[in-house]
């Protein structure tokens, strides 16, 4: 018995299609299921809804004739993928891809969050990505903030690539969904910690390698993580004095690390001063037999994985002694209040070197950093001659 396309009227008085699929039950009776593709609802939004409502059907109908009848209308629930999907994080977690605290977060999704709603009861196979709505609108009922709907809309489209992973269903069309956040009011900026020169140099003291190198450049680079750790050699300007910021360490939609060519903001890629203390540690590294080909901070071709070093730095901040509480994000609030500091550039040439779009915003994050607002001079000699001193 093969399932069927059929043509039906809907309530517009339209031409629209159901799939008819034929079966026997437990007690030798025919029976069959209908899913219907209405081009005047789920397909509405499409510029030719008739043509892609057929499409739809038949593509449908050729997947259950494939894979036969029993196997395509087994009722895996979006519920039943929460078990592999949190295997995959759990993989990811011990293979360092994944910090304790995503893997928690990603948990709670599940079980608290997504697995409390109507939602997590529709098969996988049937999702489309109108669906997500409902679950938007679930999710609203369960008082969750609009930064946590977006969260849990991300793992449940992992959570269905996990399921085409292991051929559960053919593809996830929840990927064409697009989540727009309300406008909400931006909230006021804390002021930041910021490690002083000496707790920079007790870590330089306390360590070998690549954390050595890490923690002698980095903090008068104005980076973030995901700039530094994409650093390659060939982004160093050695006769130029810059460093060029080009690529980022992003997480993919599977929660997995991956090299991108764009950066959080527009004005993540740029170019920022190299400066000779940094310089000269650099060259010194690059000669370092431990030191990597491709990445500067890398190993094997690869680069520093983002939970790898922050297990580390937490121990080396231990030994160290050092009384800041900032994780490795601090080398780069460093680095903005040093500039500020030697009274060098204004708070929008800062706000250009270390990435961020609004200069207002480097203006109220550093706030107790600009101490006089008078003329400053320009220059990269004077911030040498400081780190002479270093």
């Amino acid at each position: 018995m093969k399932a069927v396309v059929e043509n039906y009227t809907n309530a517009e008085g339209k031409q629209a299609f159901k799939v008819v699929a034929p079966y026997m039950d437990n007690n030798n009776k025919l029976k069959s299921k209908v899913r219907k593709f209405n081009p005047s609802t789920h397909f509405a939004s499409h510029d030719k809804p008739r043509k892609a409502a057929q499409e739809a059907a038949v593509a449908y109908c050729a997947k259950i004739n494939e894979v036969g009848h029993e196997q395509f209308f087994t009722e895996f629930s979006l519920l039943d993928a929460i078990k592999p999907y949190l295997e995959s994080k759990q993989n990811d977690l011990d293979n360092e891809h994944l910090s304790y605290k995503e893997y928690h977060n990603i948990r709670y999704q599940c079980e608290e969050l997504i697995g409390k709603t109507e939602f997590a009861k529709l098969p996988v196979k049937d999702l489309v990505a109108d669906d997500c709505k409902k679950l938007i609108l679930q999710l609203r009922e369960l008082d969750c903030s609009q930064d946590k709907i977006r969260r849990c809309l991300f793992t449940v489209k992992g959570m269905i690539d996990t399921c085409v992973s292991k051929k559960i269903i053919s593809s996830n069309n929840l990927r064409a969904f697009k989540f727009k956040n309300r406008k909400r009011k931006v909230k006021e900026v804390e002021l930041v910690e910021i490690p002083s020169t000496k707790d920079l140099q007790r870590l330089a003291d306390n360590t070998t390698g690549v954390y050595n190198a890490i923690v002698c450049t980095v903090p008068w680079m104005g980076c973030r993580w995901q700039d530094w750790a994409a650093l390659r050699w060939s982004d160093i300007g050695w006769n130029s004095n810059t460093i060029n910021i080009n690529s980022f360490v992003c997480r993919t939609d599977s929660g997995k690390e991956a090299i991108k060519s764009h950066g959080k903001t527009d004005a993540a890629k740029r170019s920022i001063p190299l400066f000779a203390k940094v310089k000269n540690k650099l060259k010194e590294w690059q000669s370092d037999p431990n030191s990597d080909d491709t990445y500067v901070f890398g190993k094997d071709g690869k680069w520093m994985v983002y939970e790898t070093f922050r297990r580390n730095f937490v121990k080396i901040k231990d030994r160290s002694n050092v009384k800041y509480h900032g994780g490795v994000h601090s080398f780069r609030h460093y680095f903005a209040s040093f500039l500020i500091d030697a009274k060098v550039h204004s708070h929008l040439e800062i706000a250009q070197f270390i990435g961020h779009e609004d200069p207002g915003f480097t203006l109220k994050r550093y706030a107790k950093c600009f101490n006089d607002h008078d003329k400053w001079l320009n220059g990269i000699d004077k911030i040498d001659n400081i780190l002479g001193g270093c």
